[in-house]
């Protein structure tokens, strides 16, 4: 093989140009562009070849023509007499080679040409979400590809099949790796690198409010509670007179019970702070004690079970008979507290504390009405025709009695008064 003469070189010098090409499935992405003038006799002509991408390929790749022993370097320029040549290109680790190719040298003229190397340029990224949070993958490729196909842990995502992939709102089920296929049509496939995805768990709280008191008459208690983040809620009995099933507590007697909400969370939850709530467990409450007393017929007459009718005539309506232990099927309105644990009405006498003659009021009073309860107020005023005159200032003292009952003493503020009046006040709370 000769040299290119003078001529040639001149004219490659003043016409050199290159292009580039994208790629495709069956060529590997090529182009040729010739330049130059006619050399009047030149049967030798210039070829060049530019590897792309050449920030990754450009030192590792190479090119020949078939036959040849040795790899030239991406962009050098060699001469070749004019005709036809088969070029062949250098494997490189982690791309698709170019398929070999055919290329027309021209007498007198530079031929340049490039070749793309199909392959992944970058990587996807580690990803840390924190739970319910979004998660992005994505790669950058050389050549033009024909299908991308994601993977979770080596399973393939349906409808994940482009350049990107976005997981929305991500949970403990989404952690793991994720890598994408990249295939270039007929000429084979590339696999990325896998990139992790960490869900980070986030916090959750308890909303527990079971009623604050029961009649043991009222039964078993269905406990209910929610989790912020949805997920089921689990209940312990920590204390108190109750055995506990799942979630149905079933008082065993009068007492307080301390009952306790938790939830453990999972992968893309904390655990919940616990919730210790407790209920007061009592003899019972008003709805119970209605039935107690009533039949069904009566029941649904509020003639008769209504909280300020009187059955019994005694002059005791049925809210006060609830509210001093009494029986509104039976007249008690002579029944008066004694100091002991008795039921009856309130007792009023006049006391000497501390030298000074008080009014006292003795009553019996639930501990706990469940719900609806109700609530007691002694009063006292010196004019008990005026409705404004009543006072509910008073020294309290309470003794417990049991789990239901407790005597309350009162001593009015007003001391040595020629004359004082007392009472108890009884109200449904709503």
């Amino acid at each position: 093989m000769r040299g290119i003469d003078s001529q040639v070189v001149d004219l490659i010098k003043r016409a050199e140009t290159s292009a580039n090409g994208g790629d495709n499935s069956t060529g590997g992405g090529a182009t040729q562009v010739s330049a130059g003038g006619t050399a009047s006799g030149s049967s030798v002509g210039a070829l060049s070849a530019n590897l792309a991408p050449s920030t990754f390929v450009g030192t590792l790749g190479g090119w020949r023509v078939v036959g040849s022993s040795a790899y030239r370097a991406s962009g050098s320029d060699a001469s070749f007499p004019a005709g036809s040549l088969n070029l062949e290109f250098k494997a490189v680790p982690g791309f698709l080679t170019p398929p070999p190719r055919e290329v027309s040298v021209v007498g007198g003229q530079k031929t340049t040409i490039t070749s793309t190397y199909s392959g992944i340029l970058n990587h996807p990224s580690s990803r840390t979400v924190a739970a319910g949070g979004n998660a992005t993958f994505s790669v950058s490729v050389s050549g033009s590809p024909t299908l991308y196909r994601w993977r979770h842990n080596g399973q393939n995502i349906p409808g994940a099949t482009n350049a990107s992939f976005t997981r929305e709102e991500v949970s403990a089920d989404d952690a793991g790796t994720y890598s994408v296929v990249v295939t270039y049509g007929t000429r084979g496939s590339l696999t990325s690198d896998s990139a992790t995805l960490t869900v980070n768990p986030v916090a959750q709280t308890l909303s527990f409010n079971p009623p604050a008191n029961k009649a043991l008459t009222d039964g078993a208690i269905h406990l209910s509670a929610t989790a912020s983040s949805g997920l089921p809620v689990s209940f312990n009995l920590i204390a108190g007179p109750a055995t506990l099933s799942g979630a149905t507590l079933t008082p065993t007697g009068f007492g307080i019970i301390t009952v306790r909400a938790t939830q453990a969370g999972n992968g893309s939850f904390l655990a919940a702070p616990n919730v210790d709530r407790q209920i007061l467990i009592i003899g019972e409450n008003i709805g119970s004690w209605l039935t107690r007393h009533f039949t069904t017929n009566e029941l649904s007459n509020p003639l008769v079970s209504g909280l300020v009718r009187d059955p019994d005539h005694d002059g005791v309506v049925n809210l006060l008979e609830f509210a001093f232990g009494l029986n509104p099927r039976v007249p008690d309105n002579a029944v008066v507290a004694s100091s002991g644990g008795s039921p009856g009405l309130p007792l009023a006498t006049r006391e000497l504390i501390g030298n000074v003659n008080r009014l006292t009021i003795s009553y019996l009073r639930r501990r706990a009405a469940g719900e609806p309860g109700i609530i007691y107020r002694a009063e006292f005023t010196s004019d008990p025709g005026d409705p404004n005159s009543w006072d509910a200032a008073g020294t309290e003292t309470v003794t417990v009695l049991d789990e239901t009952w407790e005597r309350v003493h009162v001593a009015d503020t007003i001391g040595n008064a020629p004359r004082r009046f007392g009472r108890v006040v009884v109200a449904a709370q709503p």
